[in-house]
């Protein structure tokens, strides 16, 4: 926790104290964590934060006797203790902030931050957060959270409050794209489905723009550590396999002499790092490119060098279920139905091969991925066509990830296949669509000229000279045969 001397390799790092304020966060919501980051960066305030390891004495001794902001989860603090452990250590709380809730008190810390550029990313991808520290920095931009659950609310803060550079970074739901469109802001959006390629198109935009006195950190975005939301340095992602990406914009940018140093905050890649190391110097005559391990960290006294103590941040949720796989002989169509129980949208790739009375008789499946959003149960369906069907079943293997590029994990079940008779013929005609000034609402007239009940849900986008929104209806809607509403 705080700040250290650091043993990286053969080298000692040491940490320069400012006259700034500081502000220490006592939370096991890494949300919280990651807002007061981006407001401090934003501020110049000196950042503390309590490891959720940590005990109670190591964490009062780290901030000290001193002037403090201290910015409590009201939930989840990692010591409930810990205002009074700190006044009776001799510091003095000068001002205190609750986080009820991490994405509205995300909101809050904008407000406060008083800066006119943001950065909206959805806080469900942990490592987006860590790879977004320094371009925040950089740029003078507070990093929002967004979501389904709050884009209205997002919406609004930005209609009042951006003035300069808005950007997407990563996947988010579609209702916050939508909201952002219906409020009529304008946006840049990195969104490659995969977080390497977001992350080598997020450290162009900083070398376009910045320097980073030819340094960038190495992290695999599984924890926070002060030189990461430090944000001095923007960070590469890494893991033991280096996409061929990651290392083509490595290398060009060791070429172009923007980068001569990386370093590894943790030691778990060392092997894949110093690799990469070699790789990039082979194309030069002599060495270009060097990497340092930051390895641990000595305590506020001094005394032996200790592991390097990180805030972990949740492993993101890869969770696909088979719900069910039919054939509907009224379609000609093999037909799965899978929902996501994970935390992030999946990429999802289907395969079947479909057997009767135990022959193998086809297979079917998806020439490229699709993405099946958080909490979404949705059918896929396949053109096939079974004369007899016998005995049916199905071998079903779904390849599942958080990249459209490259597969993380399986599911592979053997399944009975049911058979069912259904054709959708249900008919909805719009007859009119009418907009009053006066109420600012729109009204749509419908008829169900079909023979069976219909049910509906609206999405209404309309268009003036000045502007464009989106309008949804949250209520599924049922007309019968012959009427009109």
């Amino acid at each position: 926790m705080g700040r250290y001397k650091v043993l990286i390799s053969l080298l000692v790092f040491l940490c320069a104290f400012s006259s700034a304020a500081d502000v220490v966060v006592n939370s096991q919501d890494y949300r919280d964590v990651a807002s007061v980051s981006f407001y401090s960066n934003l501020v110049g305030d000196e950042l503390y934060y309590v490891y959720p390891s940590e005990s109670l004495q190591s964490a009062v001794l780290h901030v000290g006797p001193k002037e403090i902001t201290l910015i409590q989860s009201e939930k989840v603090p990692v010591h409930a203790s810990y205002r009074s452990a700190l006044e009776n250590n001799g510091a003095t709380i000068t001002e205190e902030l609750t986080s009820a809730d991490p994405l509205q008190f995300n909101l809050e810390l904008a407000e406060l931050s008083g800066t006119d550029s943001f950065i909206l990313t959805d806080p469900a991808y942990p490592y987006n957060l860590v790879v977004l520290m320094a371009y925040a920095k950089a740029s003078g931009s507070y990093v929002v959270f967004a979501n389904r659950e709050n884009a209205g609310e997002v919406s609004n803060f930005l209609a009042g409050n951006l003035q300069g550079e808005l950007l997407i970074y990563g996947t988010v739901d579609k209702e916050v794209t939508e909201s952002l469109d219906s409020t009529g802001i304008a946006y840049d959006q990195i969104e490659n489905g995969d977080k390497y390629l977001d992350n080598t198109e997020l450290l162009e935009k900083y070398f376009s723009k910045y320097d980073a006195e030819k340094q960038i950190l190495f992290a695999d975005g599984e924890f926070f550590e002060p030189s990461i939301t430090e944000a001095k340095f923007p960070v590469m992602l890494i893991s033991n396999t280096i996409p061929t990406h990651s290392y083509t914009q490595l290398l060009g940018m060791v070429e172009k002499g923007d980068i001569q140093v990386a370093v590894l905050v943790k030691g778990d890649f060392t092997a894949a790092a110093y690799d990469l190391m070699k790789r990039i110097n082979s194309n030069f005559e002599e060495k270009e490119f060097s990497v340092f391990v930051k390895m641990g960290q000595s305590g506020a006294s001094g005394g032996e060098v200790q592991p390097l103590t990180v805030y972990p941040l949740p492993p993101v949720v890869l969770d696909i279920a088979l719900k069910g796989v039919q054939y509907n002989t009224a379609k000609d169509e093999v037909e799965i139905i899978l929902e996501n129980k994970g935390s992030i949208h999946t990429y999802i790739t289907n395969s079947l091969n479909i057997y009767s009375n135990g022959e193998l008789i086809g297979t079917v499946g998806d020439d490229s991925p699709q993405l099946l959003a958080i909490e979404e149960t949705r059918g896929f369906a396949y053109p096939f066509t079974i004369e007899n069907p016998g005995d049916l079943a199905a071998n079903v293997t779904v390849y599942f990830s958080s990249s459209k590029y490259n597969y993380e994990k399986v599911l592979k079940q053997y399944v009975d296949m049911g058979t069912v008779d259904f054709l959708d013929s249900s008919t909805l005609e719009v007859l009119a669509a009418t907009y009053s000034p006066d109420d600012d609402a729109v009204s749509l007239k419908y008829s169900n000229s079909g023979e069976e009940d219909v049910y509906f849900r609206t999405s209404i986008e309309y268009t003036s000279d000045i502007s464009s929104s989106t309008v949804e209806d949250t209520e599924v809607r049922m007309l019968e045969p012959g009427k009109s509403t």
